[in-house]
């Protein structure tokens, strides 16, 4: 369920701009495709939808084998994506190929310098023995991986129209050395990303994604808030147990969308501003 987090500053992104998202969850295979997986990833398409007020015509989810009604989870269950069929959304494999379809698909939709895009993975992360960076995967559905070394060739598409914003969530294993790929520093004014765990360590159950998924339903919107609230609420991370190192860089925008005519609402409360001045 969402709710308001309160009044925050008005994004000064056009009203007429599209706000397009890609969740990811591969889940690797059928045996390692676990209940978590469906349930975060099913979850997020809800919270992006209902609480950040997408066009469910613009959110692509890659899951497993999609909406093939064989069985794809360890629990010996088909995933139930009937939901997002029914409300005329999009659901796909997660399969390299997928991704890069999706990748394309949104690309050619964009507007040069107006349109923003949010990505997000909820799955397994794989890394060498002993771990390098650069070298750490996200699993994709048959047993494929896209590599952080190949993750921002497969998003030029998107990222060569300049979006307004974009922004990464990565709560898998080796979370870090995926984000760390993307380049984004704390001089990024219009780019984010946050991860789970550093590029050399594991993470644990659905900690960073549940703490992720509840900071959006709590009304936060602002990148560095959230990223701070999902920091503060892993039960594995700094707070908790200790054993994940999650963390974000970038910078400070809004990833929901404007409010239907924010920019009037700013320009008419700017008025009543001035006009209490020349009063008193």
């Amino acid at each position: 369920m969402c709710v308001a987090a309160g009044l925050i500053l008005l994004s000064t992104k056009p009203v007429s701009a599209e706000n397009y998202a890609l969740v990811f969850s591969g889940g690797w295979n059928t045996p390692n495709n676990h209940d978590r997986y469906y349930e975060e990833t099913l979850r997020i398409w809800q919270d992006l939808v209902s609480c950040w007020g997408y066009d469910v015509n613009n959110v692509y989810v890659l899951f497993a084998d999609g909406t093939n009604p064989a069985i794809d989870r360890s629990s010996g269950v088909s995933s139930d994506w009937s939901s997002i069929v029914s409300a005329g959304g999009n659901i796909s494999a997660a399969t390299t190929n997928d991704f890069k379809n999706v990748i394309q698909t949104i690309g050619s939709s964009m507007v040069s310098g107006s349109d923003s895009f949010f990505f997000w993975s909820f799955d397994h992360g794989s890394q060498t023995e002993p771990p390098v960076m650069g070298s750490g995967s996200l699993c994709a559905w048959n047993s494929e991986s896209i590599y952080s070394s190949e993750f921002t060739t497969y998003l030029d598409p998107v990222l060569s129209k300049t979006p307004a914003w974009d922004a990464y969530i990565f709560t898998q294993c080796y979370a870090g050395d995926m984000a760390n790929s993307l380049g984004i520093t704390s001089g990024s004014t219009n780019r984010f990303t946050a991860w789970a765990a550093a590029w050399n360590e594991v993470s644990y159950d659905r900690g960073f994604a549940d703490a992720w998924a509840s900071g959006m339903e709590a009304g936060h919107t602002l990148t560095q808030t959230l990223g701070t609230y999902a920091v503060n609420n892993d039960p594995f991370g700094p707070n908790g147990t200790k054993e994940e190192t999650p963390g974000w860089v970038g910078g400070l925008f809004s990833m929901a969308v404007p409010e239907p005519g924010s920019g009037l609402l700013l320009l008419l409360s700017w008025g009543v501003v001035r006009a209490t001045r020349r009063k008193r």
